[in-house]
């Protein structure tokens, strides 16, 4: 099997190899498929160079592409000229096809022109006609695709794109307005942080000298934080506004400037809004801490007593588990020979299993879990894993262990 996979390996390079060397020495007139001609109908080609192109290549289309074809608006006298293997088709007046809009020219659709053996005169004609204009990188592409420099220098004129006309000094002032705004967001909110500080202080003097309680002083530091957080909010959504107002300015000198102003703006403001947040998270803080030390004295008995109930569960879990198990006559080892391979498999009460397979120098040792569903199958878990499977094991006579896996019947004897 190897050596006719590598036979087939060395014909397929071999062919690759082939089709490589061909595309590189065969003249740059190709075959077309359907979708070429559909696109050369679509892109304005007249009927006549179209079929010419075709004749050029020695194309021949078969009684399904020659369909497609028809669907795609060729008439049937155009249909009667194709080369084609079949005996050619009466002759018949072919209705006139209704004009087509001339569309805007995408780069494919020039590369494809090239790529079918157009001149570049007709091309450029068309790009004219279509009223088609490039942009910079959409150029490259023409010129990576082979585009000459001659195509470029007649597309030149009618290729750049006019650019707006911008007030620059109108631009700068609103620059500067815009800059203003900024420093002026900036000022209010120092001035909303200090006054948030000076109630925070006054606050926690009056929990120190006990007017207020703990809970005071968490109430009063979210209403205090409340006004100014939402004060926060409107100022760090103007900040935003203005920085892609910033960001849509023109390309002016100070232009820099004015982003990196606008952004260290809008981190200062989300930075205040966060310390007034933390400021009342930490109030509720201490409170929950103090709760929570209160509970924890009383939580620990609990804790204790619910341990203790938890391991005296599992242990009359487990001595009513290993009962079971060593109530069950399939507890013990057992041994098969069959079709040159011995198998030794040991039940055990802890709810255990072993494995041991020998056929000439394969071994195999598994462990696991095992616990019984009835007297007839039992439950099994390989280690390391968490699928159960359960295996149709069941007694024949006291010394017999009848065990079905994957459909083969084993019956084993006890050791």
């Amino acid at each position: 099997m190897k050596a006719n996979w590598t036979k087939t390996l060395v014909v397929l390079v071999g062919v690759a190899l082939t089709g490589l060397a061909f595309s590189a020495t065969t003249p740059e007139v190709r075959k077309l498929t359907v979708q070429n001609v559909l696109t050369l109908k679509e892109l304005g080609i007249s009927e006549e160079d179209i079929l010419k192109k075709i004749t050029d290549s020695g194309t021949t289309f078969v009684a399904e592409d020659i369909e497609k074809l028809k669907q795609g608006g060729f008439g049937d006298e155009f249909i009667a000229k194709l080369p084609k293997p079949e005996a050619p088709t009466p002759e018949a007046p072919a209705p006139e096809a209704p004009a087509q809009e001339q569309r805007k020219l995408t780069v494919e659709n020039v590369l494809v022109l090239k790529q079918l053996g157009i001149s570049e005169d007709s091309i450029l004609e068309k790009v004219k006609t279509s009223k088609t204009v490039f942009t910079a990188e959409e150029v490259q592409k023409l010129k990576d695709g082979g585009l000459s420099e001659e195509f470029f220098k007649k597309l030149a004129p009618q290729a750049a794109v006019e650019a707006p006309e911008v007030d620059l000094d109108a631009a700068r002032e609103k620059l500067r307005t815009t800059v203003t705004e900024l420093k002026n967001l900036t000022d209010a909110a120092n001035t909303a942080m200090e006054e948030f500080d000076g109630s925070a202080k006054k606050l926690q003097s009056f929990r120190e000298a006990g007017v207020v309680t703990q809970e005071g002083y968490v109430e009063g530091m979210e209403k205090a934080a409340q006004n100014h957080v939402a004060a926060s909010d409107e100022r760090v959504a103007k900040a935003k506004e203005l920085e892609k107002a910033v960001a849509a300015s023109p390309s002016l000198p100070e232009k820099n400037a004015a982003t990196q102003i606008a952004s260290q703006v809008l981190e200062y403001l989300e930075s205040l809004r966060k310390t007034r947040e933390l400021a009342v998270a930490v109030a509720k803080g201490e409170k929950e801490k103090k709760e929570l030390d209160a509970s924890r004295t009383a939580g620990g008995d609990l804790k204790t007593k619910l341990t203790a109930s938890h391991k005296l569960y599992q242990t009359d879990a487990k001595k009513k588990t290993k009962s079971e198990w060593a109530s069950d006559a399939r507890t013990a080892s057992w041994h098969v020979d069959a079709g040159g391979a011995t198998v030794d498999m040991t039940l055990l009460v802890d709810g255990s299993y072993k494995w041991h397979y020998k056929a000439g120098k394969e071994v195999e040792d598994i462990q696991g879990t095992w616990k019984p569903v009835d007297n007839s199958t039992i439950e099994v878990t390989e280690k390391g894993s968490r699928t159960k499977n359960r295996i149709p094991c069941k007694l024949i006579g006291r010394d017999t262990l009848e065990v079905t896996l994957q459909g083969v019947v084993f019956q084993f004897k006890r050791k």
